[in-house]
């Protein structure tokens, strides 16, 4: 297909059919929420070189224009089409017949959502745009719907350039309220006409309440399904093996926990006939709580056996080669690392796991042979690790560099038959793209030397980046990284302001390899501002235990780590400006930056609130109720009442601090609501603060971003005022601050 058809039509994206006959393409494309979109779409038949458009009409017939679909997906076989239009699915079995099959009936705009996620699934739970499963051979279709009707409306202006403003609505579930209600259903494809339809039933645990979370699903084969399922106090989650023809569901595994909550389990992967499934579950590392750990399981005796042990914490089962007893995965041994390490099942002589993209520090990716043991901990089956080495040659003009694989994203030919895979090398250098046997860990090919980006990259005077670890007073070590100024030299007499960046969503994580160019990198690199990133408790990638140290207790101990960090960072770094601090954060870290400048009397001078939480009665159900609990108990209210940064307010205005609000009108993450409170409570206290406002702007910036710099820009001017230049020599883009 050349680029013409591509223009024509200015698609944006496409896919290719199964059969290799069709491409779909899309254009026009609209977000609507984290993952999903609508768009208009067109169908490029490859043996004619003709495109025509998709038709939502039953009988193929055309309507006055062409309809924006909510999503459309290729069956696993053939060229058919399955596609979501105002909430209601349709099937079209074949390209050129024009019969289109309407499957569900009962969908209502914002209200009823079929195979596709209502707000609080797409962006907290299922995390994606679509919510319908094809089995292997495509006869049967599982989609799930999500009811709504119960769940409170919230609204927000839409000013545009009309005279009268629109309301804009979204379902929005926050704590303590109706949730949405979730139903899952397989459709016989096989006779589309007469659609023949089964409601899968959830285990006994589930189904004596509506009032749960569905939380994956997945074809083992043909006849079966697996599906996890979350309580709503996320205290237990399973996985379910469901059979037709009565889809009843039965648990397989279960986690269970009295007085915290569970982690939710990623899609298991089974073998071909459904006896035994990899899944990622918590290990219990006696005092040092839970890690999250591979495991093979029975799924007939649940039986199970671990396959790696502490102190790795394993992200993503990518392959399981069947026929050599492999199995490969991503983990982090280091918490700001992502590698891609391969060991043996419970069928395999291996009793040890190979980094397959480690790195020395000379920049060799090391797999393979056995060079040391990382992981010597005890455990029932597996304990240590090896690696083997190879390196990524990428042809530089300035010399031989072969960068560092840190951070990788790796992509698998086959889940079961695992012979290549793409290699991604993310960080923490610039990014390229190679291609690896999998079986020999050599380099094939390189896909993408980023060569032009790498030799740009290296001839700027980009910001010093240190990383190190901080131990805490509760024996917990922060993981901290400092963007310092390019001419910084620590032996010279200049000081510097520093800003705090803040994010501390639990389980997040700020500090680790991936590569980005990003702000933090302007403020360094080109207004000499000395940037902070800290990992403390409530973060994520070093253990369950640290996260869990904010069950219960949002606004505590992750507070407290980073003043005490920051207290340390003060005293200890002689380039540090102690009188020119400040604090930034977004959301969840605009929450903490603000607690922070209501509790700190001596260390910060100003700080940045992005659209914060303010109130986590204000916070979508998922998110809140799994940390504060239901706010309708005695023991969770005061939880909730001890969080709300709007009775914490006086504070800010007894200890003097410049305080700048950001808020966008159109944000359904974190609700302007918040903020409005919050300006609500500082106008009470008569608290002097800054405040802006972005009409008709959502959670992302982008479309404001030149003012909003510019904003943060002014704001960090007045804080961090006066400058006095007359001690310094005149540099380039180099302007240290008087000590004082």
């Amino acid at each position: 297909m050349s680029n013409v058809t591509f223009r024509q039509i200015n698609a944006v994206d496409y896919k290719v059919s199964p059969d290799l006959n069709y491409v779909l393409l899309m254009t026009d494309v609209i977000k609507i929420w984290m993952h999903s979109f609508k768009a208009r779409y067109y169908i490029y038949e490859v043996a004619t070189q003709e495109h025509f458009p998709l038709w939502v009409t039953e009988d193929g017939s055309e309507s006055e224009q062409l309809p924006y679909l909510e999503s459309v997906s290729w069956t696993p076989t053939g060229s058919g089409l399955v596609f979501i239009y105002k909430n209601n699915l349709y099937y079209k079995p074949s390209i050129r017949r024009p019969q289109t099959y309407t499957l569900t009936r009962d969908g209502v705009e914002d209200v009823i959502f079929n195979g596709r996620p209502d707000f609080l699934y797409e962006t907290k739970i299922l995390e994606t745009g679509t919510a319908l499963w094809f089995s292997p051979d495509a006869a049967l279709l599982a989609y799930a719907t999500f009811n709504c009707s119960e769940v409170g409306n919230m609204q927000f202006p839409y000013y545009g350039n009309s005279i009268y403003e629109e309301i804009h609505s979204v379902r929005f579930p926050k704590a303590g309220t109706p949730n949405t209600k979730v139903r899952l259903t397989i459709a016989n494809m096989s006779f589309p006409k007469i659609l023949k339809t089964s409601v899968v039933q959830p285990p006994v645990a589930y189904a004596k309440s509506d009032d749960f979370y569905m939380t994956g699903v997945q074809w083992i084969n043909s006849t079966e399904l697996a599906v996890t399922w979350m309580n709503r106090r996320q205290t237990m989650t399973s996985v379910s093996l469901c059979r037709q023809p009565d889809w009843i569901c039965v648990d397989i595994h279960q986690d269970k926990l009295a007085d915290d909550w569970v982690s939710k389990i990623p899609n298991p992967v089974f073998d071909k006939n459904g006896t035994w499934f990899l899944a990622i579950l918590p290990f219990q590392d006696g005092d040092q709580g839970r890690f999250q750990e591979l495991c093979q399981v029975d799924s007939t005796s649940r039986k199970y056996m671990f396959l790696t042990s502490p102190p790795m914490t394993v992200l993503e089962i990518l392959a399981w080669d069947l026929e050599n007893h492999f199995v490969y995965f991503i983990a982090t041994l280091e918490p700001g690392n992502r590698h891609l390490f391969k060991t043996g099942d419970r069928n395999s002589s291996q009793r040890q796991w190979d980094c397959l993209t480690c790195c020395y520090e000379n920049g060799t990716v090391v797999t393979g042979s056995k060079f040391s043991n990382l992981a010597n901990r005890t455990t029932t089956e597996k304990a240590s690790g090896n690696y083997r080495s190879f390196t990524v040659n990428v042809s530089l003009d300035d010399g031989d560099r072969s960068p560092r694989c840190l951070f990788a994203k790796v992509y698998f030919n086959s889940l079961y038959n695992p012979r290549y895979y793409v290699l991604d090398c993310l960080g923490p250098e610039v990014p390229s793209t190679v291609l690896v046997d999998a079986v020999s860990n050599q380099v094939l090919t390189v896909l993408n030397a980023n060569t032009e980006l790498r030799n740009l990259f290296y001839s700027m005077a980009i910001p010093q980046i240190k990383t190190f670890e901080v131990e805490l007073e509760s024996g917990y070590h922060a993981q901290v990284r400092l963007y310092l100024p390019p001419g910084l030299r620590e032996y010279e007499p200049m000081v510097f302001p520093l800003i705090l960046h803040v994010d501390s969503t639990p389980g997040s994580q700020l500090v680790n390899e991936k590569f980005q160019v990003n702000w933090w990198w302007y403020l360094a690199g080109h207004r000499n501002f000395i940037v902070a990133e800290i990992d403390a408790r409530g973060t994520g990638f070093q253990g369950d235990k640290l996260v869990r140290e904010i069950n219960g207790k949002i606004g505590v101990a992750e507070v407290e780590d980073q003043i005490a960090v920051m207290f340390y960072l003060r005293d200890t770094l002689k380039f540090v400006d102690k009188h020119r601090m400040g604090v930034f954060g977004e959301g969840h870290g605009g929450y903490v930056a603000a607690t922070i400048l209501m509790q700190d009397r001596d260390l910060f001078r100003c700080g940045v609130s992005v659209n914060p939480i303010t109130s986590f009665l204000l916070t979508d159900s998922f998110t809140t109720e799994r940390y504060l609990g239901m706010p309708n108990r005695t023991e969770s209210y005061r939880a909730y009442d001890e969080a709300d940064l709007n009775k914490k307010v006086a504070s800010l205005n007894e200890n003097g601090k410049q305080f700048l609000l950001v808020s966008s009108t159109a944000d359904i993450e974190f609700p302007v609501q918040h903020s409005m409170n919050l300006i609500r409570a500082l106008i009470k206290e008569n608290a002097i603060f800054k405040h802006q406002i972005y009409p008709d702007v959502g959670h992302d910036l982008s479309p404001v971003s030149g003012h909003y710099y510019k904003l943060l820009d002014s704001f960090w001017d007045e804080c961090f005022a006066p400058l006095d230049l007359q001690d310094w020599e005149t540099m380039a883009s180099f302007i240290p601050f008087r000590k004082e």
